[in-house]
C-alpha cells in the first residue's frame, strides 16, 4: 500500500476545491483489487466501493501502471 503511494501521488487522499477529504486510499485499492482478482465488472465494485465507475476504472488503471 505504501510502495503504490510512493509510486503514484493519485492514491494519496486529498482535499478538493472546497476542502473536502476525497476518496481513501483504501478505497481506491480495494476497488483494483476486486477487479483483477475476482473479475468482477466495475459496475458489480461502484456499490461496494461506493465510488464511480469511471473512478473505478481511472484506478485499475493506474494500480496496473504501478507494477
Amino acid at each position: 500500500m505504501h510502495d503504490v503511494c510512493n509510486y503514484d501521488t493519485y492514491f494519496v487522499q486529498k482535499y478538493d476545491a472546497i476542502r473536502v477529504l476525497g476518496i481513501l486510499l483504501k478505497q481506491k485499492l480495494t476497488a483494483a483489487l476486486r477487479i483483477l482478482a475476482y473479475g468482477a465488472s466495475a459496475d458489480q465494485v461502484d456499490e461496494i466501493a461506493k465510488m464511480g465507475k469511471s473512478t473505478i476504472l481511472e484506478c485499475l488503471v493506474k494500480f496496473c501502471d504501478a507494477r
